[in-house]
C-alpha cells in the first residue's frame, strides 16, 4: 500500500516593496542631510577655538614681555634658515643658556627641519631654542604656538609643502613692522623694536602664516607688503569664504576673513591700515 505524503507548501519569500524601499532611502537620505553637516562643523570649530586661544596667549604674553622692557616689543625675527637675531618664537644664540646645545644651532642642520618630521633630533632643537627664546616663560608651552588644523593637515592632503618647511614649531607669524623692515626705513637699528605703544590696539601684529608656502617658514615674521605672506584661509565660515586668525597690538584676537586681509595688502584700504601700521608708516 502506498501512502501519498504531502510534502508542505513552501514558504513565500520574504521581499521589500517597492513603498518600502522608497521610504528607506528617503530616511538615509535625510539622515545625511542631518549628520553631514554636523560632522563638517565637528572638525574645524573646535580646532578654530583652539587655534583663537593660542593666540591670545601669544598676545598676552606680548604684552607681558613689553611690561617687563621698557614698553619694547619683542623681535619678530627677519632672517632665512632660522638666523638673525633672538625673536618672539627662539632664541638664535645659546650664550650658555642651555648648557647641551651648541652656540648657534639654528644657522646650522642641527635646527632645520627641511625635510625632517617632528621627532627628528631637529625639531628637537627647535623646541629647545624656544625655551629660551623671548616669549618663552610666558607662553610656557610650545604646543600654543601651532594651529591643531596645521598639525592635522600636515598629516593628510599638505605633507608634502609642510617636509618643506626649515620652521615647523609655529603656525604664526610676526609682522615685519615691528622691528622696521617694511615702511619707512631706518627709524629703528637693525635687531632693534619699536615700542607697543607706538601701535594702535586694533594694529595687527601677528596672524597665522599662509601654510601653502613653505617659504613663509623660513622664519617667524612675515612681510606685510607681500601677498604671498598673506593670512591662512584654512578656517572657513560659513559660506565658505577664508578666515585666518589675527593677534592684535592690544592683547587680543579674532578672524578676519582672507579678502580683508589682502585689502589691507593691497592698500585698497588706505594707509595706515590695520595691517600696514605702526611708525613705518605714519
Amino acid at each position: 500500500m502506498h501512502f501519498l505524503i504531502r510534502k508542505p507548501d513552501k514558504q513565500p519569500e520574504q521581499a521589500f516593496t517597492l513603498t518600502e524601499m522608497v521610504a528607506v532611502f528617503c530616511t538615509v537620505a535625510l539622515l545625511g542631510l542631518i549628520v553631514l553637516p554636523v560632522l563638517a562643523r565637528d572638525t574645524d570649530p573646535p580646532e578654530r577655538a583652539v587655534c583663537l586661544n593660542n593666540m591670545k596667549r601669544i598676545m598676552t604674553a606680548v604684552a607681558m614681555y613689553s611690561t617687563d622692557n621698557n614698553d619694547l616689543l619683542p623681535h619678530p625675527s627677519w632672517g632665512s634658515e632660522l638666523t638673525g637675531p633672538d625673536n618672539w618664537c627662539y632664541a638664535t644664540v645659546n650664550l650658555g643658556r642651555d648648557p647641551e646645545l651648541p652656540v648657534n644651532a639654528l644657522a646650522t642642520s642641527l635646527a632645520n627641519c627641511a625635510g625632517r618630521v617632528e621627532y627628528s633630533p631637529q625639531f628637537s632643537n627647535q623646541v629647545r631654542f624656544f625655551k629660551i627664546g623671548m616669549l618663552a616663560r610666558f607662553v610656557e608651552s610650545h604646543r600654543a604656538l601651532v594651529c591643531p588644523a596645521d598639525w592635522r593637515e600636515s598629516m593628510n592632503g599638505k605633507r608634502f609643502s609642510y617636509l618643506q618647511r626649515p620652521l615647523k614649531i609655529t603656525s604664526y607669524s610676526m609682522n615685519g613692522t615691528v622691528g622696521g623692515y617694511v615702511g619707512r626705513q631706518g627709524l629703528i637699528a637693525s635687531g632693534a623694536t619699536f615700542k607697543a605703544t607706538s601701535f594702535l590696539p586694533t594694529d595687527i601684529l601677528l596672524w597665522e602664516k599662509n601654510e601653502l608656502d613653505p617659504f613663509n617658514f623660513s622664519d617667524a615674521a612675515s612681510n606685510p607688503e607681500n601677498a604671498g605672506e598673506s593670512v591662512s584661509r584654512r578656517h572657513a565660515a560659513g559660506n565658505g569664504e577664508g578666515l585666518g586668525v589675527v593677534g592684535r597690538a592690544g592683547a587680543t584676537a579674532d578672524f578676519v576673513k582672507w579678502r580683508t586681509f589682502n585689502n589691507f595688502i593691497s592698500r585698497r584700504v588706505p594707509i595706515p591700515n590695520d595691517l600696514l601700521c605702526g611708525p613705518g608708516y605714519q
